[in-house]
């Protein structure tokens, strides 16, 4: 060996650490996307529906499958479909992460995000390939509405965050792609963008702002209604195929009934392109057993049979949501609105409007032709039920109705408050309860086979046609017991109430609920004497100390 000279040593082969086989293309795939339709140009409605934005969520692309499989297959065969494919554009992504997906399923199954690294020139590490476990952008914190880019919450700047916004907003070719399509093909009038896991239903909006929390602006109440109206054929799909039920509280638009989610999809599809776009979080939590506990399904469930039952109930799922598509594609007809209230009234008084279907009213009440710029019937808050119009004198109510199909229907009504002379006057709906000094039943003696009695009193007024008066224990753990500490009294304590008509009940035991006295019509300053009765048994062991129990009391009606 001469001085200097570094000896040949073998080959050594290059690794990309990566555990796909090497037939699996390790390159940015191509992302595919299926277009179903007998009438492929644009003159059908449009369905779009995508899954896998994040690549851990494995179940997803089983649904997208599942309903491109039952498209094509059933074809022909099945009314439905067939009614469907002839009559529909569908197009369906089943994954669009796919280089994600494929790392998640070989490498690391908590990705979340893509493979791009934007922790390259991060001086502080996760620049190595080694560190790629924390690479990527979120995709669905990557479009343009309601972003962290204008200050919306549910994002994050970081490179390594699992809710990395990316450096811009589309700056993601995955991103980019679903923007293309909807760019594209605007003939797309409703989407579902499918995630897992929790069982989750959902529309916009879905971000919010600053520590006041301030959403995107919330539809027109019509469209909520509309979003609403086509949700509860979805669920009522998935309920079909296995039991799963989405909760009404997981049901809702995305900043409600979950959190604020800056830049994602369903919020660019509704503000940019006029989309009714929804998503699903698949993957509900199961009941086990005979209680109420509850197992997570995850995001990786195996295939047999948790992932596939997924796929199949979600499927069923799309299946209505198309259904909802053709129902839209087909409607000509106006909606049927009518103006809710009394033709005369010797006072001021709130008219309410029935509706056949979701729609948007707007409305006047000085005579003038209403328009789409008058205002609009609705809640004055997210969620909440619509306010009436109230008539003050004799009114002319005029009003303009839209669905979201966009069929328009007029309609008015006379209202008069006045009438064949008379006086009158209003009374507020009262439900009152007032109850006197807390009773005590003195001391109990140990060893002595005794009833103890107390009581005290509550007056009651009511404006209600009905009333009841009902106590409850809201203690779960001794319900119906006096407790001292962790001991607990063995007899029940009983309660019974009387009237000042001297109607009452026999002593109960008081549980979870106990209905005391009830009235049959209106009542004001009404008496009632609460007896208290509590047994001791001879052999019952006392604690040193204070047994006692905090009851809460209920005046409650059904005829307001």
């Amino acid at each position: 060996m001469s001085a200097g000279v570094v000896t040949p040593t073998a080959t050594t082969a290059l690794k990309d650490f990566l555990n796909a086989p090497a037939s699996y293309p390790r390159g940015p795939q191509t992302v595919k996307m299926l277009r179903i339709g007998k009438v492929r140009d644009g003159s059908k409605v449009g369905v779009f529906i995508y899954c896998q934005e994040h690549a851990r969520e494995w179940g997803t692309p089983l649904v997208c499958l599942e309903t491109a499989e039952r498209l094509l297959r059933n074809y022909g065969v099945d009314p439905e479909t067939t009614k469907l494919v002839d009559n529909l554009d569908i197009f369906i992504i089943p994954t669009i992460n796919a280089d994600g997906a494929a790392y998640s399923m070989y490498d690391n199954s908590a990705q979340r995000k893509n493979m791009v690294n934007y922790c390259a020139s991060n001086p502080t590490g996760n620049n190595d390939p080694a560190a790629r476990n924390s690479w990527g952008v979120d995709l669905n914190r990557n479009f343009s509405v309601g972003s962290l880019f204008d200050g919306y919450t549910g994002a994050s700047s970081s490179c390594t965050s699992d809710v990395f916004s990316g450096p811009s907003e589309f700056s993601e070719p995955e991103t980019r792609n679903e923007k293309y399509v909807q760019d594209t093909f605007t003939n797309i009038k409703f989407a579902m963008n499918i995630h897992s896991s929790g069982g989750y239903f959902m529309w916009p909006p879905g971000a919010y702002k600053g520590a006041d929390r301030v959403p995107l602006a919330y539809p027109p109440y019509g469209t909520l209604k509309y979003f609403d109206q086509t949700a509860a054929s979805v669920l009522d799909r998935i309920k079909s195929y296995r039991g799963t039920t989405i909760l009404p509280t997981q049901t809702g638009p995305v900043n409600d009934v979950l959190y604020s989610a800056a830049g994602n999809s369903a919020d660019e599809a509704y503000y940019n392109h006029g989309i009714i776009g929804y998503d699903f979080e698949i993957g509900a939590d199961r009941f086990t057993g005979t209680g109420t506990a509850q197992t997570e399904v995850g995001f990786t469930p195996p295939y047999a049979p948790e992932g596939h039952d997924e796929g199949m109930e979600f499927a069923h799922g799309n299946y209505a949501l198309l259904g909802s598509a053709l129902d839209y594609a087909r409607d000509t007809k106006a909606p049927t609105v009518t103006a809710v209230g009394p033709d005369i009234s010797p006072s001021s008084f709130d008219v309410t409007f029935s509706q056949d279907e979701a729609a948007e009213i707007h409305y006047t009440t000085d005579g003038s032709a209403p328009t789409m710029s008058s205002p609009l019937y609705g809640p004055s808050h997210a969620r909440g039920r619509p306010e009436p119009v109230r008539i003050v004198g004799t009114t002319t109510l005029r009003w303009i109705a839209r669905d979201f199909k966009g069929n328009t229907s007029t309609g008015s009504r006379l209202f008069q408050v006045g009438g064949n002379g008379g006086v009158g006057g209003d009374v507020p709906g009262t439900l009152s309860l007032s109850l006197g000094p807390a009773p005590s039943f003195g001391a109990f003696t140990p060893g002595v086979d005794r009833d103890y009695t107390a009581g005290t009193t509550a007056t009651v007024t009511s404006t209600a046609g009905d009333a009841l008066l009902s106590v409850a224990d809201p203690d779960t753990a001794h319900p119906g017991h006096l407790v001292n500490g962790q001991f607990a009294l063995p007899s029940p304590l009983q309660m019974r109430g009387r009237k000042s008509d001297a109607q009452g009940t026999a002593f109960n035991n008081v549980n979870s609920l106990l209905n005391l006295l009830t009235w049959n019509g209106p009542v004001s300053n009404d008496h009632v004497d609460l007896d208290y009765k509590q047994h001791i048994g001879a052999n019952d062991g006392l604690r040193t100390g204070t047994y006692a129990k905090t009851l809460t009391f209920t005046l409650s009606t059904t005829t307001p």
